[in-house]
């Protein structure tokens, strides 16, 4: 059996890389896929990727962000203009990781925020709170 695996970036990924880069890459090579869920845009991630020295088809399958899957499907949503943070409401904010989780057939995600869980009880996804 294949395991379609999600795993955030902040406060999981980049609390232990090391780590990160060992079982993803283990788990890659036994044939499961692993994706990134995190929140800022893709750019922004994919830089701090960078910096961890983790790197697709070698650590991961590929990446999904929040910002992007919300403004991907026209949610409301607004840019601090000292931070160039990206907000939306706590609903589509908190609800995104299980739609995103949804959308790609996960069966894990694995997170250090309790706020994602709840949204992850109407659908087949197994939330893993770290």
């Amino acid at each position: 059996m294949t395991l379609k695996i999600g795993v955030d970036l902040h406060g999981v990924i980049d609390a232990n890389p090391e780590l990160f880069k060992l079982i993803s890459s283990s788990f890659l090579k036994m044939g499961h896929q692993i994706f990134i869920v995190s929140g800022p845009p893709i750019a922004h991630v994919e830089y701090e990727l960078y910096k961890l020295g983790i790197k697709e088809d070698i650590h991961y399958s590929d990446l999904y962000t929040i910002v992007d899957f919300l403004r991907s499907i026209g949610t409301k949503m607004w840019q601090d203009t000292i931070t160039w943070q990206w907000w939306a409401s706590d609903e589509d904010w908190w609800g995104a990781k299980s739609k995103i989780a949804k959308e790609l057939k996960l069966d894990i995600m694995v997170d250090n925020t309790e706020k994602y869980g709840s949204y992850f009880d109407d659908i087949d996804t197994k939330f893993i709170l770290i």
